[in-house]
């Protein structure tokens, strides 16, 4: 029969207290974070569609290559543009924000960039790692990271490609900073009051221009075939006097056979006058015939 000594049995009721407190966090959280989904879903169902401004959602998702339909609604109980929906994706603003205005069509290209990088599943995955294992003090730290980084992204796109200048934009976040609820949703949000002196800063080095993929590809190819003809020709230029001297070589070698060396030269000048009197009298010894010196 086995005994448990009174201090190893404190220890596992211990450890069995902390796990019924953990696991009680864990289903504390995942349940609000149910509680937030089903609000979400109560305020779909009231919203309304925003018509007027369909073709401003239309071209700017085309612009970031998104062929799914995005609807935009707006609602007046809504503080903050945001996002949720992965399939049918759907974007709220505000219904004092005007989506034709400056600001409405920079935050509905914040909202679209969400949308094309799909940061509904991340997020999603995320609310629901932080819930499960939110007695872990790292996950906060995690979670806002998190957030810092997506927002950033999405700041860095819609800067690049060069619809504003990053002063209206930071004054836009600084607009949406004083109407963002302190309440976490499920949805993603334009704006969290942490984070914004971050994504300012950063907006600093982002690049001014925008240059599309698909001539970064084109101009790297072109690059590339340019480089190889290059390359190719430097290759015949450097063949051409490697075949002369084998072919010199080729002809040395075929004298060298018969036991005589000759040297190959040009054709000699031809003397005009008293020199070429004087040169028909030199006489080259055995010696120098045998050396390859032309002459009789």
């Amino acid at each position: 029969m086995v005994t448990v000594s009174p201090p190893e049995s404190s220890l596992y009721v211990g450890f069995g207290a902390l796990t019924l407190l953990v696991a009680g966090m864990a289903l504390f959280r995942l349940g609000r974070l149910g509680c937030q989904a089903r609000a979400l879903y109560r305020m779909h169902r009231r919203l309304r569609p925003h018509v007027q401004a369909n073709h401003t959602v239309t071209d700017l998702a085309r612009r970031l290559g998104i062929r799914r339909r995005v609807r935009l609604v707006s609602s007046p109980g809504v503080r903050i543009p945001l996002t949720y929906g992965v399939v049918r994706p759907v974007i709220v603003l505000p219904a004092s924000m005007d989506p034709e205005s400056e600001a409405g069509r920079l935050a509905l290209l914040h909202e679209l960039v969400h949308v094309c990088r799909n940061d509904m599943i991340w997020h999603g995955l995320a609310s629901v790692i932080a819930a499960l294992f939110g007695a872990h003090p790292l996950v906060a730290r995690m979670m806002r990271f998190l957030d810092v980084t997506r927002e950033q992204a999405c700041d860095r796109v819609v800067l690049v490609l060069g619809t504003c200048a990053p002063r209206a934009y930071a004054r836009l976040l600084f607009r949406v900073l004083h109407e963002a609820p302190s309440v976490a949703t499920p949805s993603l949000g334009m704006a969290a009051s942490s984070h914004i002196k971050t994504r300012i800063e950063a907006m600093k080095t982002y690049p001014r221009t925008h240059f599309p993929p698909r001539l970064a590809l084109l101009a790297g190819l072109l690059v590339l075939l340019g480089g190889t003809i290059l390359v190719a020709c430097t290759d015949i230029v450097e063949e051409t006097p490697q075949a002369e001297g084998q072919a010199m070589a080729g002809k040395k070698s075929e004298g060298s056979s018969t036991g005589e060396t000759f040297v190959i030269v040009e054709r000699m000048p031809e003397l005009i006058g008293g020199l070429a009197s004087i040169q028909s009298k030199i006489r080259y010894p055995e010696i120098a015939k045998k050396a390859g010196v032309e002459g009789t």
